[in-house]
């Protein structure tokens, strides 16, 4: 009111959350489908979460394992990329970081095309090539 513009709400400061304790094994054998933003694989693996800390002290789930891709498929740039490779894994890094193995193919227009993601989800080093 008075031409005064909604902000929105006011956030406080952040408080530290608790995590309880936490044992969880995560076994994934296949059948469990993520579907979106171009994105259409099947996963399989294992995965280990339990409460852990970060280099500050604060509280958070830590992940350990390995998730892989069966099959799958992403569109990229109106090209259909098939999975060839693509393995994940966890190392109880806090906030998660996962190793990234991921090799994707596309035949476009005759040419064999490779993307190849590597290293850690933070900083993962992509490259591109043909056949």
């Amino acid at each position: 009111m008075g031409g005064q513009k909604d902000q929105g709400p006011i956030l406080g400061e952040a408080k530290e959350v608790s995590i309880p304790e936490l044992d969880v094994m995560v076994e994934i054998p296949g059948n469990l489908i993520v579907n979106g933003f171009g994105l259409n694989v099947e996963l399989e693996g294992n995965l280990h979460a339990t409460r852990g800390q970060d280099h500050e002290g604060t509280q958070m789930v830590v992940l350990k394992g390995d998730v892989g891709v069966r099959q799958g498929t992403l569109k990229f740039m109106n090209n259909v990329f098939d999975v060839a490779r693509a393995d994940i894994r966890f190392n109880r890094a806090a906030p998660p970081n996962p190793n990234l193995d991921v090799v994707l193919s596309a035949d476009v227009s005759g040419y064999l095309i490779f993307l190849k993601v590597s290293g850690f989800a933070d900083a993962p080093k992509i490259e591109l090539s043909s056949e």
